[in-house]
């Protein structure tokens, strides 16, 4: 199981991921019981997000959480779930549905595993993401002052000022 998990490495070093990936798999079916098996699940489910496949990372994360609820890894289970939605973060003139999601999954991180070696990194990112929703609001905002309605930006502005007073977008806020 070392061996197959050092020839993984390795592979992943040499960035062939796909072949990184028949050797975790290996780990997996020979020795299911081995203290390498949650960690091959792990970077299976890193393999995929380093590849792009957000839908194939959630499922092994998920599956890693289900299997293993006492890991020390867990966080990073957590982790990578919640990064497969704060990539897919679009812009504030799109719908921001992964920007809610990737919210929800940073804060449950920050409560439910306080002082993590990831806390500083999820606030930075929860601070991105506060910004940009402040950017949708604000564009909301614009968009009905436009169309003469200042009760409907009113709404949206005040939302800014009470919830995002440290984005970038409070001081238009404060102008308009």
């Amino acid at each position: 199981d070392y061996e197959l998990f050092k020839l993984a490495k390795n592979y992943i070093i040499s960035d062939e991921l796909d072949l990184a990936l028949l050797e975790l798999d290996k780990i997996d079916v020979i020795y299911p019981s081995s203290p390498y098996a949650n960690k091959s699940m792990l970077v299976t489910a890193y393999i995929y997000f380093l590849k792009e496949e957000y839908e194939k990372t959630r499922a092994i994360a998920e599956l890693f959480k289900n299997y293993y609820p006492g890991s020390k890894d867990i966080v990073y289970a957590h982790y990578l779930d919640a990064m497969t939605y704060y990539v897919l973060i679009k812009k504030s003139d799109y719908s921001q549905e992964q920007t809610y999601k990737a919210m929800e999954k940073f804060n449950f991180i920050l409560n439910a595993y306080p002082n993590s070696k990831y806390e500083i990194d999820i606030l930075t990112k929860i601070k991105l993401i506060n910004n940009n929703l402040a950017a949708e609001k604000l564009s909301i905002a614009k968009f009905y002052l436009d169309k003469g309605n200042t009760n409907g930006s009113l709404v949206y502005l005040i939302d800014i000022f009470k919830n995002y007073s440290s984005s970038l977008s409070i001081e238009e806020t404060l102008f308009l």
